[in-house]
């Protein structure tokens, strides 16, 4: 299989390389501090800025009702409405309670809260995007603005895992941190460009896989490539 044991070696170069950049996924890191980050549990990679607007799961109602009214205003920016009209339609089409990060500018939605997110490089994300397909458990799947990273969002993990087991860290997959904000493409559609864009798209009225179908996927992928 000499196809497989080239990705697999292509696979270790790449986690060395995020090992050096500190390099992270589709996850923007800030309650306390605006940092935006792509890829996961490696490091962190200050991007600075000021502290950015609460976000809105941790905003009292007022609160809340000020930036509504912020977001639907005309007075606000052209992009501002945008990401609105966005955050509009993930509620609307899928019952997506996603945010908008002021800050950053873009939609996201709290890693532990109504989802989670499995992280890993390309090369290994096309083969487990491949199995799930023919599992017909294809999850939603966001790729970040250099594509280096892809995030299949699932359920909520049931107890304390932190992590993935260490063979499949090894090729670079890793579950998103509780707490860390993963960013939401604001296109619906797959295939559109965008700072963040989907490579499979939600579907209304299709649920998110369970977090354990996708890192199960995850170790059988892995264990082949291994032993390819």
């Amino acid at each position: 299989m000499p196809g497989r044991r080239a990705k697999l070696t292509s696979l270790e170069a790449h986690v060395k390389a995020l090992d050096r950049a500190d390099s992270y996924s589709c996850v923007v890191r800030g309650q306390a501090r605006a940092s935006i980050v792509w890829g996961v549990a490696m490091g962190q990679r200050e991007l600075g800025g000021s502290p950015p607007v609460a976000a809105h799961e941790n905003m009292r109602p007022s609160e809340r009702l000020q930036m509504n009214l912020l977001l639907e205003t005309q007075a606000a920016p052209g992009w501002l409405r945008e990401l609105a009209a966005a955050r509009s339609r993930y509620e609307e089409r899928l019952g997506w309670p996603v945010w908008v990060h002021v800050e950053r500018k873009c939609l996201v939605a709290a890693a532990g809260g109504w989802l989670d997110a499995v992280s890993m490089p390309p090369a290994l994300g096309e083969e487990v995007l491949a199995r799930l397909r023919t599992m017909m458990q294809a999850a939603p799947v966001a790729c970040g603005p250099d594509s280096d990273r892809w995030a299949f969002l699932t359920r909520p993990r049931a107890g304390a895992l932190t992590d993935l087991p260490e063979d499949v860290r090894h090729l670079g997959a890793h579950l998103t941190p509780r707490g860390a904000h993963v960013v939401i493409p604001t296109e619906l559609a797959a295939g559109i460009d965008g700072v963040v864009r989907w490579i499979e798209a939600p579907r209304p009225g299709q649920g998110l896989p369970l977090c354990s179908v996708i890192t199960g996927a995850t170790r059988r992928v892995t264990a082949e490539l291994l032993t390819a």
